[in-house]
Parts: C-alpha cells; sequence; structure tokens
C-alpha cells in the first residue's frame, strides 16, 4: 500500500467512524452486558446510542460553524523590522514573531498629535493595526524618532519551509513568554523578586504569616498586595493539601477523562493511561508513583518535556503574532495537577472564602452572572437617579504573564503544600519546549537560558491554570479592597444595600463608582473616583506580572439632566473620561459614552 493510499484510508475510517461505532454497540454491547451480568443492559445500550448520535451531530456542527480544521503548514511573517500606524499613531518593532507598541509622547495626556514623530522608549506587546506600513526611525535615549514613513505595499510574506517555520516559532513562543520580564512593571520591585527565589517557597511562610519585612519606602500598591496574602483564620485552619494521591482519586481521573485528549511528548497516551488505571493493582502502584515527586519535591524528567501546538486565533490567520500556544503535558503530571489543583485546592480555597467579586473558574458560575449584576447595577442608578460609572477592563496575555513563583505563594495561601509547590516550580522551569506543526514535531526546543530573561506563563491547557489565576485574582481584588471603599447602593428602604468594588470574570473586570446626590459638578466628581480606583487595580495587577491593554478598555457613565420639570437622562457625555498611566506613567485616555451604548464587557457583548 503507498502512502497515499494509507492516508487515503485514514480519512475514510475517520469519516465514517461514528456510524461504524453504533454498528458495534448494535452488535457487540449485548453480550458484553451478558457477561458482566447487567440487568439493565437495554438502557444502557440505548444510551451509549443516543450519546454516539450526539457527538456524531456536535462533531458536524463544529465542522460547519467553525471550519476544517487544518494543519499549520504555512505561516506568515513580516517584512521589515519598523512599522507606523496612521490611525492608531503608534510605532510597531517586529522583534522575533511578536510586536512591541511604543506609544507617542503627548503634549498634555490624552492629546495625541495627528502627525507625532516623538515616541517612548519603553513598549508593550500589541497586535499592530492592519494599516500598518513600513517605517524609518532614529533612538535617542531619551525617545524614539520616528524619521520616515513608507508607502503602503506587502509587508507578509509566506512562509513554508519546515525547518524555517519551527525556528521562526520556537522563538516567538520564547520571546512572548518573556514579554512579563522583559517590560516594566512592579513585578520587579526588589521585594517581589525576593518573594519570587527558589519558586516562591522560601518567604512564603513570612507572607503568609504576615511577618514579613516590608522597607518602609514600598510603593503602597505592592503593600497591599502583599498584606492580602495573609492568611485568613479560616484559611489557616484549613487542612494542608499534601501531594499524596490515592488510587481511588487517580482512577476516577483517568475515567472521566476523553481518550481524544492530546497529550503526552513522550506517546504514552491517554487511552494507555485509562486501561491501566482499570486495574486496581497497577492503579495503585502508579498513583504513589504519580505522588513521589509532590511528597518530597523533586523532578520527574520525563514531565519536564513539553510541546506548544500553535493554534489560529482567528480562523485563516497565520500571521506569527497571532497564533495561539497550547501546550501539551505527559498526561499524568497533568492528570496529577488537575487532582491537586483543579478538586482539591479549589474546593479548600471555596470553604476558606474567595472574594466575591472574582467568577471565572468557579463552580457554578459564568460570564453571564457578573453581567447581569453589570445590567441590575445601572437599572439601580436609573430608579434611584444617581450617577454611576464603569471601567471594563481586559488584560493582555492573561495566562502567559503569570509568574509560576508567584502563583505558588498563591497557592500556599489556601494550603497548598510546599513540596508540591516546589515539585512544581522547579519542573517548569526546567521545561524544554517543543513546537508542533503540519509538518510535525520539532527537534530543537527552546527553555530557560541563563543569558535569557526568565520565562514567565503558567501554560494555557495545564491542568492549574485556572484555578492558579482565580486564586491569584482573587487576592488582587482583596488589595484592591484594602486601598479603596466600598460603593454603597442602600435599598429604597435603607435597610440594606450592596456594597461592591468590581465585577470580574478571569481577566475581564468591571471596576465601579457612583454618587448618590445629584449635586453640582457631581459627575467629575465620580469619574476621578473611578479613575483612582482603575488605575490602582492596574497597578496592582502589574505586581503580580499582569498588563492592562488600555486600547481593549471601555469606560460608561449614567448621567441626568433636569428637564424643567424631572429628571432624564443625559445622553451628552461631552468630554468625560479618564486617563490611566503604564508602568513607566505614559498616558492613555478613554473616553466616556453613554452607559446605554454596546461595548464588550466581561467576554460578553451588552448594553
Amino acid at each position: 500500500m503507498t502512502a497515499r493510499e494509507a492516508v487515503s484510508n485514514l480519512r475514510e475510517v475517520q469519516y465514517n467512524a461514528w456510524e461504524e461505532r453504533e454498528e458495534w454497540v448494535h452488535e457487540n454491547y449485548r453480550d458484553i452486558a451478558r457477561a458482566r451480568q447487567e440487568p439493565d443492559w437495554e438502557a444502557n445500550m440505548k444510551k451509549m446510542l443516543k450519546e454516539t448520535q450526539e457527538r456524531a451531530v456536535n462533531r458536524k456542527l463544529t465542522g460547519v460553524t467553525k471550519g476544517a480544521h487544518r494543519s499549520l503548514d504555512w505561516i506568515e511573517v513580516p517584512i521589515g523590522t519598523w512599522f507606523y500606524s496612521h490611525s492608531k499613531k503608534e510605532i510597531y518593532k517586529y522583534d522575533r514573531g511578536v510586536f512591541e507598541c511604543y506609544a507617542a509622547i503627548s503634549p498634555s495626556p490624552g492629546l495625541i498629535p495627528d502627525a507625532p514623530w516623538r515616541f517612548y522608549t519603553h513598549h508593550h506587546l500589541k497586535v499592530p493595526h492592519d494599516d500598518i506600513v513600513r517605517a524609518q526611525k532614529e533612538e535617542k535615549e531619551e525617545m524614539i524618532i520616528l524619521t520616515a514613513v513608507e508607502q503602503p505595499s506587502v509587508i507578509w510574506r509566506t512562509v513554508n519551509d519546515t525547518s524555517e517555520i519551527e525556528k521562526l516559532l520556537l522563538e516567538r513562543n520564547s520571546r512572548h513568554l518573556r514579554q512579563a520580564e522583559m517590560e516594566e512593571g512592579k513585578c520587579h520591585d526588589p521585594l517581589i523578586r525576593q518573594m519570587k527565589m527558589n519558586h516562591g517557597v522560601d518567604m512564603m511562610e513570612e507572607v503568609l504569616s504576615g511577618t514579613i519585612d516590608i522597607p518602609e519606602a514600598t510603593d503602597e500598591i505592592i503593600v497591599a498586595w502583599i498584606r492580602a496574602h495573609k492568611q485568613t483564620e479560616a484559611e489557616i485552619k484549613l487542612p494542608p493539601i499534601t501531594g499524596a494521591i490515592s488510587t481511588e482519586e487517580f482512577q476516577k481521573a483517568f475515567a472521566v477523562v476523553s481518550e481524544h485528549t492530546s497529550s503526552s511528548p513522550s506517546g504514552l497516551h491517554y487511552s494507555l493511561w485509562k486501561c491501566l488505571a482499570k486495574d486496581d493493582a497497577i492503579a495503585e502502584w502508579l498513583a504513589i508513583m504519580m505522588s513521589l515527586p509532590f511528597l518530597h519535591g523533586f523532578i520527574n524528567e520525563r514531565w519536564q518535556r513539553v510541546i506548544d501546538v500553535m493554534l489560529e486565533k482567528k480562523q485563516g490567520n497565520r500571521k506569527i503574532h497571532m497564533l495561539r500556544i497550547i501546550a501539551l503535558l505527559e498526561a499524568d503530571f497533568n492528570t496529577a495537577l488537575k487532582i491537586l489543583f483543579s478538586q482539591r485546592l479549589i474546593q479548600s480555597a471555596e470553604k476558606a472564602g474567595l472574594c466575591e467579586e472574582q467568577w471565572g473558574s468557579r463552580k457554578n458560575r459564568m460570564a453571564l452572572d457578573p453581567a447581569m449584576r453589570n445590567m441590575i447595577t445601572f437599572e439601580y442608578g436609573r430608579y434611584m437617579r444617581i450617577v454611576i460609572a464603569m471601567f471594563a477592563a481586559d488584560l493582555t496575555a492573561c495566562f502567559d504573564r503569570m509568574f509560576p513563583s508567584l502563583s505558588n505563594t498563591a497557592a500556599g495561601k489556601f494550603g497548598m503544600d510546599a513540596k508540591v509547590l516546589l515539585a512544581r516550580g522547579k519542573i517548569m522551569k526546567n521545561m524544554r519546549r517543543q513546537v508542533r506543526t503540519g509538518h510535525g514535531v520539532s527537534r530543537e526546543s527552546y527553555g530557560n537560558e541563563q543569558i535569557e530573561p526568565e520565562i514567565a506563563g503558567e501554560l494555557q491547557g495545564k491542568g492549574d491554570v485556572a484555578i492558579l489565576y482565580c486564586l491569584q485574582s482573587s487576592i488582587t481584588m482583596n488589595a484592591h479592597a484594602i486601598l479603596f471603599p466600598e460603593m454603597v447602593l442602600p435599598s429604597p428602604a435603607n435597610e440594606r444595600a450592596i456594597k461592591k468594588r468590581n465585577d470580574g470574570y478571569v481577566d475581564d473586570v468591571n471596576t465601579w463608582a457612583g454618587e448618590m446626590e445629584l449635586d453640582l459638578g457631581v459627575e467629575e466628581s465620580v469619574m476621578y473616583d473611578l479613575q483612582q480606583r482603575a488605575q490602582g487595580l492596574t497597578n496592582l495587577n502589574e505586581v503580580s506580572g499582569g498588563s492592562t491593554a488600555f486600547h481593549k478598555c471601555a469606560c460608561q457613565i449614567l448621567l441626568w439632566k433636569s428637564n424643567g420639570v424631572t429628571l432624564e437622562i443625559n445622553e451628552e457625555i461631552g468630554d468625560l473620561g479618564m486617563v490611566l498611566v503604564d508602568a513607566k506613567g505614559a498616558p492613555s485616555k478613554k473616553q466616556c459614552s453613554d452607559h446605554r451604548n454596546r461595548i464588550k464587557a466581561l467576554d460578553t457583548i451588552w448594553r
């Protein structure tokens, strides 16, 4: 059989897989059920057939809505290094697969010149606008000077050579995951650097007990963030979460996972693990082997290999900076993280009490819940005729900017044993990562090197990443509560009140400010209060490596005016807005809009 014929046969089998499975169930399940002495085998068979048919329908619907899956056998990279956007008034530097954005120096906060030629020397990563053209610049110590802008031309080239694709993607992923370490931010404060030493374990006890020595000159943002890590009485009473994984947990974890789940750079696929988990004696032995690194804080070398699978964020867009990294880890390592963090740790944290302002990655909560709270808050404002303003923030590369050492401290706050965190930290720091494309898995890899900044990121696809971000975000919001008072919305009878500062779903957070009295100039007071709160949350996110994507943010306000008889909603917002600054003080103005305008917030589009 030729290779072409083998591929053709494989595609035919894959196409008819669900029909053949249904036929197999009809022919064989009765005999299997009799051998197992199942009394209700007919009901079970009908259930299996129904599930098979539903999966087939869902698979076809996915193919219709999202299109057929295509392997990544070519990518697009820019021609040139420096670019300029006429619409955004920004310059961009292409650096190893990502675009560094440099903002224009403005004569006053929020005012951008029509033809800027001076730009800040610090950057953040950003997706450039579609209208970018090649540019030339001159770098000074205090600024970057734009010297020439070329006419629009072809600036992208297609790469389909296997070795070149792999080389470019390895460089891109390495640079992308180093962005938090390379950019300015409060995460580089000397005290935070001390906290990150030895995977966050060395100073963890001092931080969690509140006995850490904080210099008097430390930024109040960093002080609040560290103070928010101090364990409460409920958290101190939590039982410690050790690395011992029981046989029952091992078997249950592999029983529920789908065989179609991609994993294991070593080739030990989930199908093999599911088979092994069915035997009690083997499962008991494997559960012990899985537990040992977490019980003693050492590295399982097989767990250090990771494969980056590159996916299109937008179908058909294969520009190198628009590709998403999904990590494939060893099946047993990822399953252990799910057991220890996604099952045990989150249950422990919920028992002790997480911040109620974070709704993401928590059981029985979804994005529509805080979105509904947003709508009700503005409804309250309309009913009570008060001024309310909201700032909708979004973070850049959420999970990819997390520092595992700081995530460890957050996990330790809710009872995770230090040996578990030490093993996790060592494994992540020593990981070697390859990339998978349509041509296969690369031979070369990347990882932490002595001469390069540290690789951050908690790896999308890892079993503990969503829970760790939830815990870290909860701590950040508690720190925000230390610095800023609640917005109080009393009931009409003044018997009860809603108290809130933020509504968050993962990295999308809405911050609130309001005023019950409609005095002259109250809207300026509300906007100033909202600006302080939003800037405070922006700065707090920087401490753990986060970065607010100001260009994705929005600001809304509910205003009132008198028509001579009563109050009515004022749609003329005027020049109301707020100015936020990045880590180096570069301003970014967000113009306010009417609260009824459609915006994207909390992963939902609402009005």
